[in-house]
């Protein structure tokens, strides 16, 4: 696999499963991020690289991005749960919009992934339909193999916002806010893959 620069920014990787999905996760983006924050609750353990912290924490995901985002020493901020997985070039392209200084969000979809069992598939779904029922994305299949959901695949300019509202790290919130404000939202076609 060929590697491409480091990009300066943070990624904030919120543990829902764990284990070696969490860990396949920190390797895959390792080679990408300038800073990966991984939030895992108490008694994770994942291998980190020199650029990677463990933050233990139990706490709601938008709670758990709040953190991060905090801690974050870049001025582009991703956002990524371990139940997806990115491509090889996930924090260029999130990044990339960012040099127009009037972009405040980047945001792709979620796509779930077709090789997954459907009871899977439908867990996915639903997790993510969940909190977007309003903002399902375009081109799902008649039958329910692939679906493309908005989701935890997004980044911000920090300095766009102060991070402080509830809905701040509530993806499909910060979008419809942004987005109504007439803020700078570049919407990718380029998602990664929920694996569960």
């Amino acid at each position: 696999m060929t590697v491409g620069p480091i990009t300066p920014m943070s990624v904030v990787l919120v543990a829902l499963v764990g284990g070696p999905r969490l860990q396949a996760r920190v390797d895959a983006l390792a080679p990408q991020a300038a800073e990966i924050l991984v939030l895992a609750p108490g008694g994770s353990e994942v291998s980190c690289a020199p650029a990677t912290r463990l933050i233990a924490v139990d706490a709601s995901v938008p709670d758990k991005r709040r953190i991060a985002f905090e801690e974050a020493k870049h001025p582009v901020v991703g956002f990524i749960e371990d139940t997806c997985s990115p491509p090889p070039d996930w924090c260029a392209s999130m990044h990339a919009p960012f040099s127009e200084e009037k972009v405040a969000l980047v945001c792709g979809p979620i796509v779930i992934s077709p090789r997954l069992p459907s009871r899977h598939r439908a867990l996915g779904i639903t997790e993510y339909a969940r909190f977007h029922p309003d903002v399902m994305m375009k081109g799902e299949s008649d039958r329910g193999e692939a679906r493309s959901l908005i989701g935890a695949n997004f980044a911000v300019r920090k300095s766009a916002f102060s991070g402080n509202r509830a809905d701040d790290f509530i993806d499909g919130a910060l979008f419809a806010r942004l987005t109504a404000a007439g803020e700078g939202v570049v919407v990718r076609s380029g998602g990664v893959f929920y694996d569960g």
